[in-house]
């Protein structure tokens, strides 16, 4: 894995180790405690789906 920061943003005291944000070999931002990816069609699924009164 890769991480990727912007030099020129200060970082805030204490995190001077810090590596950046974690990107794959795509040049995508990665999320390290969610690292999933979402497909179009759980979306379009959870859109689509009906509910039980709640509106």
């Amino acid at each position: 894995m890769q991480y990727i920061k912007n030099e020129n943003l200060p970082t805030i005291e204490g995190l001077s180790n810090w590596k950046g944000n974690l990107i794959n070999s795509k040049g995508e931002f990665i999320n390290e405690a969610y690292p999933f990816k979402i497909k179009f069609k759980d979306i379009l699924s959870w859109k689509l789906k009906k509910t039980s009164g709640l509106l």
